[in-house]
């Protein structure tokens, strides 16, 4: 548990931060409930799953159309995270 003098410093370093860069204040800002779902990882996961399932019935080519349809996925969420140049 914190002191409350360091409950008041911490609070003011986290108002201190969200003044220099809102935006990094808002990504680490609400409760993690509030957080996107770590979409990559998921991904990743699927791959490691389903990549020797596809090896063994497709054979070479089907590992390739699933690494490539996992790059593109990939590609699809970065550039949905990236934020609006406008």
């Amino acid at each position: 548990m914190l002191s409350d003098r360091d409950r008041h410093a911490l609070r003011d370093i986290e108002r201190g931060l969200a003044g220099d860069d809102p935006g990094f204040a808002a990504r680490m800002g609400g409760s993690p409930g509030d957080r996107p779902l770590p979409t990559i990882l998921l991904l990743s996961m699927l791959l490691y799953v389903t990549l020797p399932m596809v090896v063994f019935f497709f054979g070479r080519t089907g590992a390739v159309l699933t690494l490539l349809l996992f790059a593109l996925a990939v590609l699809f969420v970065l550039v949905r995270r990236q934020p609006d140049a406008g």
